[in-house]
């Protein structure tokens, strides 16, 4: 990930913002940032801290005289102490000058979390990949959220997500997890890939 940016991030709040989140935590948020083909960022998010957070993010972008064009705002639930996560912004203006990124992170409602009894079984298929998910937890998962993360010549190139709600104890699902796509949504190639379970509550 060459082009990726290591950002420490303490605080970003200069905008008025009502959610203040708790600033202990803030300075134990790590991101690391790249753009895939479809020209959205992305970010690579670890909790350094020793519970689970709930993070909300968000990215304001500027054009050169600093006005605000765009911005994209995100809360993602349960992320485990020293577990990378991944988010991608729904959209990326092609014509900005620069951004800021704003953190807001608590403790997680969320303290139990299941990411280590998931089991993924990949498929590749035309145009996706089939995954088929099982829950070896003991408990129903309110969320999952699994990315895809694609590499060509070991720099990001795109990210696919998919969300599931109540996968119950021991059950099975398939999902589907699309190839990367460039901005006109055509299909681009890619060498590698990392899947990410993000979230398991």
């Amino acid at each position: 990930m060459k082009k990726m940016l290591i950002l420490l991030l303490c605080l970003l709040c200069t905008f008025g913002c009502t959610k203040k989140g708790d600033d202990s935590l803030k300075g134990n948020i790590n991101i690391k940032e790249a753009t895939g083909k479809d020209n959205r960022l992305i970010y690579f998010i670890t909790n350094k801290n020793k519970e689970n957070i709930d993070l909300t993010i968000k990215t304001i972008f500027y054009d050169k005289d600093k006005n605000k064009i765009s911005e994209d705002e995100s809360t993602i639930n349960a992320i485990t102490p020293n577990h990378e996560i991944v988010y991608q912004l729904f959209k990326t203006p092609n014509n900005y000058d620069s951004k800021t990124i704003e953190v807001i992170p608590n403790i997680s409602k969320y303290q139990d979390t299941y990411e280590n009894e998931i089991n993924l079984e990949t498929h590749n298929a035309e145009g996706n990949y089939e995954v088929y998910v099982t829950n070896n937890s003991k408990f129903t998962l309110n969320e999952l959220s699994i990315s895809f993360v694609y590499y060509q010549n070991n720099e990001v190139v795109g990210v696919s997500t998919n969300n599931l709600n109540n996968l119950y104890s021991k059950d099975t699902t398939k999902i589907k997890i699309s190839h990367p796509y460039n901005e006109k949504y055509e299909e681009i190639p890619y060498d590698n890939y990392k899947t990410y379970i993000n979230t398991a509550y």
